[in-house]
């Protein structure tokens, strides 16, 4: 009886047509900027007539910042502040649905959205019905929408990046550090490199690090309060000893034949020596390189860095620092080489996925593959794949006023947020399939030009060449393995002298580039970056353990241990 007479409320939402916009904000004061749009729809719901004066839109972020360096200093302020009103002139609307159109010019230079340990930074929108009489005002729900800074120009992609440092030091010999990424963002892959070219007779590699260095500065409007900058973070990307596991790989681990027997698995890391070891022991005038590929925190730990142009009370800045900690021979000392850079790291929102707009579809369109979907009234938009056929913004419009989701093409119509196809969501697996080639093919320049020509190669190094050349042509002919050590010497025994699994390569290890088994005399760095790709793809097996491997597939047997480290 209660709920018969019971009148159900009117209701008013705001709804986006995309809930993430890009800002490019300029670099140079007096440089154009590009404004986007933020487009939006507000949709009132009436279970009786009702006679309005206006509805206002209000779009507001606020800044909340405190002090991280050992002071309460607190605030809380405005930080963007737009609104529009829709005159409806005492107009009666009547019962049912209602939608109004609304779009607000959002500057370039506004604060992006911000979380942080040392300030929050938010944007929402919310519509407010103001009626008449006895009729109260019908406010909605904040509506969030991120706003993220891009540094590349509107449409494209964050650029690569590709930094190569040498400095020439007086007790280690020249040091070379090479960094590069497809797009250095949040969340990404990155390839750091470490070559000591000529290090000195007996020199010890106690460990190597590396880490992004986080620095905030934070910005108040009171002008008494000075700005503060919160003691810096660091964010390990990885840590080497020698009592660090390397990871196995657990490719064919249900194949092998001693779990026939009973006989547990194999460990998921090879265990190493806990004592004080150095990691490396190097050779007088031997070259020494320490590679690995390694993944950018997610935005939980590593904050986007904060662009030139952008007015915002909460800065980031950000460094990347190599570490390698070493002794000289005969003696107990640590020293700690360390070499920065300083980086600007995009947003993991800064894709493809996130910087194409989705496709635009109604229910209607799922019902032949789905029949127990729900018919929608919206006018019927393309269904094909191609992101090229999407509409413009105002048939987008007219499709959610019609009650049909705008998304992805989901079998099940639902939507998914922009800010939810970001990087940190990508999984390891499938971010490795999709950049690790470009990684891999990077290291063709660097291993072309370490090894231009046949005659800058030592003796030793063409003898392990040819006489894995041999050992590669006796396999094909069909004749007994023969195993090739690390000086190049065969050995007879084949594997019948090994125990348990083959031996192998330990951090930091190196091999001679290897003479091409054809007969010529130059290394085709361009034939070793196909292999390293399509071994990526799973078309070919991994090379062996006992086989020298050239400098350019080093780089993706690093993504390989990468992956056998997550799985």
């Amino acid at each position: 009886m209660v709920a018969f007479f019971k009148r159900a409320r009117d209701s008013i939402h705001v709804s986006f047509l995309e809930d993430i916009l890009y800002l490019h904000p300029p670099s140079l004061a007096n440089e154009p900027s590009h404004d986007p749009l933020l487009r939006g729809q507000v949709t009132l719901l009436l279970n009786a007539p009702r006679r309005a004066k206006k509805i206002r839109v209000d779009l507001v972020g606020r800044a909340t910042r405190h002090a991280g360096d050992g002071g309460y200093a607190y605030e809380s302020s405005q930080c963007l502040d737009k609104h529009l009103e829709i005159d409806l002139q005492g107009e009666t609307l009547a019962k049912g649905t209602h939608t109004w159109d609304f779009s607000f010019i959002l500057p370039s230079a506004t604060a992006v959205t911000e979380r942080s340990d040392f300030g929050t930074i938010r944007h929402s929108v919310k519509a407010v019905l103001h009626g008449y009489g006895t009729f109260r005002d019908i406010t909605s729900s904040p509506k969030p929408v991120w706003l993220i800074a891009n540094p590349a120009a509107p449409g494209d992609l964050p650029s690569g990046l590709e930094i190569d440092v040498r400095q020439e030091l007086r007790d280690i010999g020249p040091i070379a550090l090479h960094i590069s990424s497809p797009h250095l963002t949040v969340a990404s892959l990155i390839f750091l490199g470490i070559t000591l070219e000529s290090p000195p007779e007996g020199l010890k590699i106690m460990s190597v690090q590396a880490f992004v260095r986080q620095q905030f500065e934070i910005h108040y409007t009171n002008p008494d309060l000075p700005v503060s900058h919160p003691p810096e973070q660091r964010k390990l990307l990885f840590y080497a000893d020698s009592s660090t596991p390397v990871p196995n790989s657990t490719d064919n681990l249900l194949d092998r034949d001693h779990l026939s027997r009973g006989a547990p698995p194999p460990l998921a890391y090879e265990p190493r020596a806990f004592l004080p070891q150095p990691l490396a022991r190097l050779e007088g005038g031997k070259e020494w390189m320490y590679a690995r590929v390694t993944r950018i925190p997610d935005d939980d730990s590593v904050r986007p860095t904060t662009l030139k142009g952008t007015e915002t009370p909460i800065r980031v800045q950000h460094a990347l620092v190599a570490q390698v900690r070493f002794r000289y021979k005969g003696s107990k000392k640590d020293h700690v080489l360390e070499m920065e850079s300083k980086v600007d790291i995009a947003s993991c929102c800064c894709l493809t996925s996130s910087l194409l707009l989705p496709e635009y579809r109604s229910i209607r369109a799922g019902n032949a593959a789905f029949p127990g979907s729900a018919l929608s009234s919206g006018t019927a938009t393309p269904t094909t794949p191609s992101r090229s056929a999407s509409p413009g913004p105002s048939t987008a419009l007219s499709t959610l006023s019609a009650g049909a989701p705008i998304g992805v093409d989901h079998p099940s119509g639902c939507v998914t947020p922009a800010h939810r196809r970001c990087l940190c969501n990508t999984p390891l697996q499938t971010l490795v399939a999709e950049e690790g080639q470009q990684l891999c093919g990077a290291a063709e320049s660097r291993s072309r030009s370490r090894h231009p020509r046949m005659a800058h190669r030592s003796r030793s190094a063409q003898r392990r060449a040819q006489t894995a050349a041999a050992a590669a042509a006796a396999t094909d002919a069909g004749e007994e393995d023969v195993e090739v050590d690390g000086d190049g010497d065969d050995d007879d025994d084949g594997d019948d002298g090994l125990r348990g699994r083959a031996r192998r390569r330990k951090i930091g290890e190196t091999f001679p580039v290897p003479l091409d088994p054809s007969g010529d005399s130059t290394y085709s760095a361009a034939m070793a970056s196909a292999a390293a790709a399509s071994r990526l793809g799973g078309l070919a097996p991994p090379p062996t353990a006992r086989q020298p491997v050239p400098s350019v597939i080093r780089r993706d047997l690093a993504l390989q241990g990468l992956v056998a480290g997550r799985a």
